[in-house]
């Protein structure tokens, strides 16, 4: 038995699971584990899960502490640890190895500043490529009646 998905009412009846292995099956979607409320360990190595979306689908598991995605194309993407760490909190152990304060620490500075960057798009859109440098800073106003506007044009270096 292989499967592509689960159904939606796959787990209705069991909110008490902590541990799920669905292993080298061919499962492309996370829909549905949603009821699975005090799910603790999920094993899902070997599976054909390529998007971060699907995690999306895991965030009313609270008490999620371990996931593995081994064997994942999710797995062997750029920045697969602090993407699932950061967006699942919750979470001790990641593929077999113990998540770090450092590495939470990381992949929250990452992309809380991905967020900021989000923001900034929503509300100016049209800003070409959302500048990396670019931060909401906490700056006292200065009004331009006390800035120096003498510039020295004879220096054409730059």
């Amino acid at each position: 038995l292989s499967l592509q998905a689960f159904h939606e009412r796959s787990f209705s009846d069991l909110v008490s699971l902590r541990v799920l292995l669905v292993e080298e099956n061919r499962l492309r979607s996370l829909s549905h584990l949603d009821t699975l409320v005090n799910l603790e360990r999920l094993f899902l190595g070997g599976n054909k899960i390529q998007d971060y979306s699907e995690l999306d689908k895991l965030h009313p598991l609270s008490r999620l502490l371990e996931i593995s995605l081994l064997d994942n194309p999710i797995a062997r993407r750029h920045q697969h640890r602090p993407i699932t760490i950061f967006n699942l909190p919750s979470l001790l152990s990641l593929d077999g190895l113990r998540v770090t304060s450092q590495e939470r620490q990381n992949a929250e500075a990452i992309f809380s500043i991905t967020e900021e960057q989000d923001m900034v798009e929503m509300l100016l859109p049209g800003i070409p490529n959302r500048p990396a440098h670019l931060r909401v800073m906490n700056m006292p106003f200065v009004p331009t009646s006390s800035v120096n506007h003498t510039h020295n044009h004879s220096d054409t270096r730059r």
